[in-house]
């Protein structure tokens, strides 16, 4: 958060004092920063007896919840990139050092690992968009995502020519601001046959594309071409969305053994620093229960038409509001 607020100096890791004089505040206000894998003290007595969690236990400096779900899946590496796919949906690559974008479009920030950077593309609220389609059209019964996936398994790929624009997208934080959107689809009604399972998959589809169009703005940024691709978050139980994700990037991509990639990764941090162990090391050991998806060739083929189509959507749309 304080890197976000451009109050970190990225390169250092410490306060951004010059900039904290020139807004006129005082520099001795603001706290010590302390740096991820430090004990910081125990649970007490009070504390464990109103959550539950034994006295005593080390409480440690975890990270960001997106650096700590890339530590869980192993993205460590310069060139590697991590997608978190939760309530937002945010896409980071590893660097060597900072690398901010000349045209203000992504974020950059470090990671929990020593000497390592991250370039950060946002993709928008995408689980939240599907949420927001399950109460809306599916209800809100606890079987409810699953019948979307049912659904969303019968429909082709491209969802019959159907486009959601419902939110996520690569966000250019250069123009933030509100946009246009919906389900474009052919008409008139009579010549087609949508229903609920077009509706679902549109939206699996639309949060694949604005992971691929994040993908390739951090390689636009980085210079780098992306050396691997992993997928964390609440949306990897939806199998079908893995599978899409992996068909529209073209290319194989690593999926977290568990939903909660994030916590996993704060666990591992915690557990490094008890025992001194290195975090990159304890990271490539844990990914090691990453599952592999490979894009299917024709299908994959088919997207990349798919994906244009969207694209120009998205720029028609701009105009709107």
């Amino acid at each position: 958060l304080v890197a976000e607020a451009g109050l970190l100096e990225i390169a250092s890791g410490g306060w951004a004092t010059s900039l904290l004089e020139q807004l006129g505040l005082r520099t001795d206000c603001f706290p010590p920063l302390t740096k991820p894998c430090t004990s910081i003290g125990s649970v007490t007595k009070s504390v464990a007896k109103a959550t539950g969690v034994k006295q005593g236990t080390p409480i440690v400096v975890a990270g960001p919840d997106t650096q700590c779900g890339l530590l869980a899946m192993g993205v460590v590496q310069p060139g590697d990139v991590g997608v978190l796919a939760g309530w937002s949906v945010t896409a980071q690559a590893i660097t060597a050092a900072p690398q901010p974008d000349a045209a203000k479009r992504t974020w950059v920030g470090r990671h929990v690992v020593p000497d390592r950077w991250i370039a950060e593309a946002n993709a928008g609220d995408g689980g939240n968009a599907y949420r927001w389609l399950r109460d809306l059209v599916f209800g809100t019964a606890d079987d409810a995502y699953q019948a979307m996936e049912g659904m969303a398994n019968n429909v082709e790929p491209g969802s019959d020519g159907l486009l959601a624009l419902l939110g996520p997208a690569p966000l250019d934080l250069s123009r933030p601001g509100l946009r246009s959107g919906g389900f474009i689809f052919p008409v008139p009604t009579t010549f087609s046959d949508y229903g609920q399972g077009h509706l679902a998959r549109g939206a699996m589809e639309n949060i694949a594309y604005a992971i691929r169009g994040a993908c390739e703005l951090l390689e636009e940024v980085t210079g780098v071409p992306a050396s691997s691709i992993s997928l964390g978050g609440g949306m990897t139980r939806t199998t079908l969305f893995n599978q899409i994700l992996a068909d529209v990037l073209g290319r194989q991509i690593n999926v977290a053994a568990t939903p909660h990639a994030s916590a996993v990764g704060a666990t591992l941090v915690a557990g490094a620093s008890l025992t001194d162990a290195d975090l990159a090391t304890v990271a490539n050991i844990d990914s090691k229960g990453l599952r592999t998806i490979d894009p299917q060739p024709g299908i994959s083929g088919e997207y990349e038409e798919h994906y244009g189509r969207w694209l120009e959507a998205q720029e028609r749309l701009k105009g709107l509001l």
